[in-house]
């Protein structure tokens, strides 16, 4: 049976967890190389050896993937947001509409702009560089599940707003992905780097 972690201990893992995520480069590292980090945060007597005095030995991966390195992504992500501006700028010139509304999406991850002078609709769903096709994934079923999805007097656009974790894109890596996009209708904004 879990017992709940207290908070000075708690503190202590974040602490230790982010250090060792820092020095790995996280958030730019292939999944390989995060599931083996992950697996060694496990191991560790420090990180997973604490948590395992309060949880039993099957949830110590899950709490520290869940309950600090998500935690963790959020937080360094959240640093170097770009402006909404910026990716409604950027949305204007991609699909040469001179203003975009925002309107309500219902989902924190998820901007959805509507053109003011056309039937427009641009879905803009935050992600990862690593996890690109999650966030391509949530973007085409959000549109699937939206009326002026189905509606064939409206044109929709997915951009998908990638964050590369600190890390530069190579011009042949960006222009695959920029091939692989447009096979499924969508565009990429690349920032973070």
């Amino acid at each position: 049976m879990a017992i709940k972690i207290p908070k000075d201990t708690l503190d202590l893992i974040r602490r230790r967890v982010y250090e060792e995520l820092d020095q790995a480069n996280y958030l730019s590292s292939s999944r390989t190389d995060n599931a083996t980090l992950l697996e060694n945060l496990c191991a560790n007597p420090d990180i997973g050896g604490i948590v395992g005095q309060y949880y039993p030995k099957e949830r110590i991966r899950t709490y520290i993937k869940d309950a600090v390195i998500k935690r963790y992504a959020k937080e360094h992500k959240r640093i170097q947001r770009p402006a909404l501006e910026d990716q409604m700028e950027f949305c204007s010139r991609k699909y040469q509409v001179g203003n975009f509304a925002q309107v309500k999406s219902g989902d924190k991850d998820i901007v959805l702009l509507k053109s003011a002078q056309t039937p427009i609709y641009v879905v803009i769903i935050e992600g990862t560089m690593i996890k690109w096709e999650s966030a391509l994934r949530k973007g085409l079923l959000y549109v699937a599940a939206r009326p002026f999805g189905n509606n064939p007097l409206v044109s929709v656009h997915i951009v998908l707003s990638l964050y590369l974790g600190g890390v530069s894109m190579t011009p042949s890596d960006k222009k695959l992905l920029e091939r692989a996009l447009s096979r499924a209708g969508a565009d990429a904004y690349l920032w973070g780097r």
